[in-house]
């Protein structure tokens, strides 16, 4: 049987299949409850573990790996029109998001309005992500150091001007950091929560 992994942005959706493990039909065992939503799209959701398998994998491969990373509490134009961007970069596209314990402890003290487990729904249902994990780490560099993909996207802007000091280590480890310029000032979070507030 063949070992080359298949993403499930190729045709007819295929399930991620590396070193013998289906994830598909892993998540294909999780039974719903009553009354529960369980999502078409769960095979995409992996652990960080998982990620570094299926990178490996892309690597053997070489297939060029795009893996961005961001809070997407509340998917907005701005999110979508930055993945599709980061997308076109590579073939594979990996999204990976903080923990809402992370969230509390470094951003918010009151946590995400929108939890870790819909998050990673909410980006799995998109067309042009091929998977999505939860972050072990707060720090980029953590989690490029062990996922290791080829290129890691960012959004150009002030807060971001850090990642300029990341572009030299990110090289030693085999990563290229690609800013991406978008006008997203009419999109955030705060604003579409805020918006929300409002109409309550």
């Amino acid at each position: 049987n063949s070992k080359s992994l298949r993403m499930a942005s190729t045709e007819t959706n295929t399930p991620l299949k590396v070193q013998g493990l289906d994830f598909k039909e892993k998540y294909e065992r999780i039974n719903s409850l009553s009354g529960e939503f369980v999502s078409p799209y769960l095979y995409k959701i992996l652990t960080e573990d998982e990620a570094i398998l299926v990178s490996q994998q892309l690597r053997r491969e070489n297939q060029v790996f795009v893996l961005v990373s961001g809070v997407f509490q509340l998917i907005h134009p701005g999110h979508l029109a930055f993945l599709a961007e980061a997308k076109k970069l590579g073939t594979i596209l990996g999204v990976t998001t903080p923990t809402d314990e992370q969230i509390k402890h470094y951003k918010d003290p009151n946590g995400p309005l929108i939890t870790l487990s819909h998050r990673l729904i909410g980006l799995s249902s998109l067309e042009f992500v091929d998977f999505v994990f939860p972050q072990q780490s707060w720090y980029t560099m953590d989690v490029l150091e062990k996922v290791r993909p080829s290129i890691f996207a960012y959004i150009v802007s002030s807060k971001n001007d850090h990642m300029l000091s990341r572009i030299q280590p990110a090289k030693q480890m085999g990563i290229e950091l690609r800013g991406i310029t978008l006008d997203t000032s009419g999109f955030s979070d705060t604003k579409l929560f805020n918006v929300i507030e409002k109409l309550k």
